[in-house]
């Protein structure tokens, strides 16, 4: 499948920078992080599916042909996105991470759904 996909949306970033310097001290001591959220509009004008071959779970091959304007296949033309990224520096060496998104990708109708999530960790070693 091939698709030209236009996308339209909105971001908002945040940065948070906390710096402070204590008696007794040497040094400052901060907190650095950042928060982005947004939601994109999608839109494919055009789908289009070319011929594939799949493999079965007894080893026998079979086609299925899926090409053209004229396929069976129902298209969906429209979709969204939506999630936010966030990164924590809570210790100058040490960062901590995460990312969810969700949406409905533009393509087969009814088969665009997906939920990602992701955890991290930083260790700056030098």
């Amino acid at each position: 499948m091939s698709a030209f996909v236009i996308s339209a949306g909105i971001s908002i970033h945040r940065i948070i920078n906390t710096e402070i310097q204590l008696n007794g001290y040497s040094g400052t001591r901060d907190n650095t992080s950042w928060i982005n959220g947004y939601a994109h509009f999608l839109f494919a004008p055009s789908i289009n599916f070319e011929d594939f071959t799949a493999e079965t779970i007894n080893n026998n091959e079979s086609e299925f042909v899926i090409s053209g304007k004229d396929s069976p296949v129902e298209r969906q033309n429209i979709g969204f996105r939506a999630g936010f990224v966030m990164d924590f520096h809570t210790v100058k060496r040490i960062s901590f991470s995460g990312r969810s998104e969700i949406g409905i990708r533009p393509g087969i109708k009814g088969k665009g759904f997906y939920l990602r999530q992701s955890l991290g960790i930083t260790v700056n070693l030098f």
